[in-house]
């Protein structure tokens, strides 16, 4: 098509009544002769300009040359040392662009200086650029015909690339001051390093621009070079060349593919990449690749990623289907980047198959924590995928382990994937630990497994292990509790209830109504009387054998456990007592120590349950901990060293085990910035005035001891 097109151009210059001439040589006439004289210069007599010696006159010799042409002088000086300059904007000073030449001076050889006379006809003084006009000067004459111009415009610019044995419009511009257009001659030519030849040429009848279709020739090279001549009436002539610089004749070829040709097992999430023997047509390369999944070849959209060098990356709009045959084809709209482009000699085809996806499963019961109670049934459940078959096609496995890890045991399999649930009859364990293991197999053998979080078995029945009253206990107060204390985490819905634990009162044959309450870890109970007791009565604490432990659904205690106590005649009303003294030391941020509190706390009835210390630090916030024993009847608590000077308050508060309670008032404490001695603060004086006397003290007793030693040494010999 692009070939068409500039033939298409060329058939309008026909049309036109353009008729270039196509017959003769594409070279043109034979230069013009070059302007060729000797010069000399002189300040001393004689002064001036000459083409000898003794021919020197100011002015000097007229130079009279053809426009354009080469002027090509011998220089020498007949003195001193001298300067050539065609003044050409008479200006009587030299600049830029006019013909100067170096300074010269006598020779056997003289100096050689050339240059290209104007283009347009007109006269100049030339002279001595150091001794001036008035000195040295003479007359410089361009007569006669003006060379025309030309300039190439294509090839011309950044580098091209031209594909071989295509088509290409050589174009140029031309233009003569006294020819038309059309009465010039122009020859087009190429060279390179696989030979040279005409393009066109002689043309004549042309306008301006002018365009020349040129069949490339089938070559590889990268110094095609393109020439213009233009020729005017009179032979004058102007030309212009240039580099295209690349011809590409070879057709592309893809050197390497991801996934590899005939490649098994491939990742449904590979990209698709095709790595070319030359730089591409990006947009074209793009468009050929194409992929298909086997058989029947359904087309697998792609979506480019970009270009690293000459690969092209794709990625498949979704992950490929897993265990296919796939085809990818690089089609011959594959061009390289050459102009218009060689296109892939034929279409490149490889094919590749995806591996088969592992299947998937999870165990969804047990999910881990829950707390069966062994030999009991439970339901297993699961959820199992696979990308290529349906649940039902897959073959489950489930085993067990006390341990969580090997050995493990069967519970069930092999299992349609679509089984679940399934019935579990729960082993006899007594584990925190116990797992279970799921394995699913897809039609191709490919495996997914999945272990469950750890969960609980409990075969062992629960059992009391403490209450109070303890049993046979007298002297029980009138408001106390019943507490019990189990030996494991009880289900506290069923046992805290008057069919599982009761009180009776013995010899009037009553049960008495009680609350119910359970402490963090629902293995102690806490019954507490609607009422107070009576009175030196005589009661019997049941546990019924019903009591169920938490696991699911539950072990019973199986024999019950029944306790008796007698009460005393009064209630304890009396909370503890606190002894307390805050301390009293300076307390600084530099200590950098904790503030130790400390109490004594004791309670003559229930005795004393819990002791807390509520204080709040110097940044304001407020903290409620329990304190701890340390002896005897003493408790102890630490506050944490402070960051900042400021305050901090608190107070202690205890409680026995009826629910006395009693605190004490709020105390503060100051917590001082580091400080440094003040001007009234005498102890830094007092102290360095004690040393500076012991100082002086012991310099005077060592003076005294060196003078009695000097005292008491032997008389010199004498001389």
């Amino acid at each position: 098509m692009r070939f068409m097109a500039t033939i298409g151009a060329f058939a309008l210059l026909l049309g036109l009544g353009i008729v270039p001439s196509l017959l003769g040589s594409a070279e043109p006439g034979g230069a013009r002769p070059a302007f060729v004289s000797e010069l000399w210069g002189g300040i001393s007599a004689p002064q001036g300009w000459g083409f000898t010696a003794p021919s020197i006159t100011n002015p000097g010799p007229t130079i009279t040359v053809a426009p354009g042409e080469l002027v090509d002088l011998t220089l020498n000086s007949i003195d001193v040392g001298h300067r050539f300059h065609v003044d050409l904007d008479g200006n009587n000073a030299s600049n830029p662009g006019e013909p100067l030449s170096t300074t010269f001076f006598p020779s056997p050889g003289g100096t050689p200086f050339s240059f290209n006379a104007p283009l347009s006809p007109g006269a100049w003084w030339y002279r001595c650029a150091i001794h001036g006009f008035g000195q040295q000067r003479g007359v410089f004459r361009v007569v006669g015909n003006s060379p025309p111009s030309a300039t190439l415009t294509n090839p011309g610019g950044p580098a091209q690339t031209w594909t071989g044995g295509s088509s290409h419009a050589v174009m140029w511009t031309m233009s003569d001051p006294e020819s038309p257009t059309p009465t010039l001659t122009v020859y087009v030519n190429y060279t390179s390093s696989a030979g040279s030849g005409t393009i066109a040429g002689p043309l004549t009848g042309l306008s301006s621009p002018a365009l020349w279709p040129w069949p490339v020739p089938p070559v590889d090279v990268a110094d095609m070079l393109v020439s213009v001549e233009v020729l005017d009436p009179s032979d004058a002539k102007a030309s212009d060349a240039e580099l295209v610089p690349n011809v590409d004749s070879t057709p592309p070829t893809v050197a390497g593919t991801v996934p590899p040709d005939s490649a098994p097992s491939v990742d449904p999430s590979t990209t698709i990449e095709v790595t070319f023997s030359e730089p591409m047509n990006q947009g074209e390369a793009e468009l050929s690749l194409s992929l298909c999944a086997m058989p029947g070849c359904t087309p697998v959209p792609l979506n480019p990623i970009g270009w690293t060098g000459d690969t092209l990356r794709m990625q498949p709009a979704a992950p490929l289907a897993a265990d296919t045959d796939h085809e990818a084809t690089v089609s011959i709209a594959a061009e390289d980047a050459s102009n218009p482009g060689n296109p892939l000699a034929a279409p490149f085809v490889w094919p590749f198959r995806t591996r088969n996806a592992s299947p998937s499963i999870t165990g969804t019961l047990p999910g881990g924590g829950e707390r069966w109670t062994g030999g009991t049934t439970h339901s297993v459940t699961w959820t199992s995928s696979d990308p290529e078959n349906l649940p039902g096609t897959l073959t489950v496995w489930i085993n067990y382990s006390a341990t969580g890890v090997a050995p493990w045991s069967p519970v069930a399999g092999p299992v349609p994937g679509d089984s679940s649930p399934f019935s579990w009859p729960v082993p006899t364990d007594d584990t925190v630990a116990a797992r279970l293991n799921f394995t699913v197999v897809d039609t191709s053998g490919a495996t997914g497994s999945f272990v469950t979080a750890a969960f609980e078995v409990d075969s062992t029945a629960p059992a009391v292990i403490e209450t109070d009253p303890a049993p046979d206990a007298p002297g029980v107060f009138l408001n106390a509790n019943m507490v019990v204390t189990f030996d494991e985490r009880m289900n506290a819905g069923a046992v805290g209830d008057p069919d599982v634990v009761a009180l009776f009162a013995v010899a009037a044959a009553t049960w008495v109504p009680m609350g119910y309450q359970w402490d963090g870890t629902e293995r102690i109970l806490t019954a507490n009387p609607v009422a107070d007791l009576a009175p030196t009565v005589h009661y019997r604490l049941f546990v019924n054998g019903t009591a169920l432990d938490a696991s699911d659904p539950g072990n019973a205690m199986g024999i019950a456990y029944t306790t008796d106590f007698n009460t005393s005649a009064t209630a304890d009303l009396s909370p503890p007592e606190i002894t307390h003294t805050p301390p009293n030391a300076h307390i600084t941020v530099s200590a950098r120590s904790p503030i130790s509190i400390t109490a004594t706390v004791t309670d003559a009835g229930s005795g004393v349950a819990v002791v807390r210390i509520n204080y709040t630090d110097v940044n304001g916030d407020v903290h409620n901990v329990t304190m701890t024993v340390t002896t005897g009847d003493t408790y102890g608590f630490d506050i944490p060293d402070p960051d900042r000077a400021g305050t901090i308050s608190y107070f202690l508060y205890a409680e026995d085990g009826l629910g006395n309670g009693n605190r004490t008032a709020t105390f503060t404490l100051t917590v001082h910035a580091d400080e440094t001695p003040g001007a009234g603060d005498l102890t830094a004086v007092i102290v360095a005035a004690i040393l500076l006397v012991v100082a002086a003290v012991a310099a005077a007793a060592l003076l005294l001891r060196r003078r009695q030693k000097r005292e008491q040494a032997p008389p010199s010999p004498p001389s």
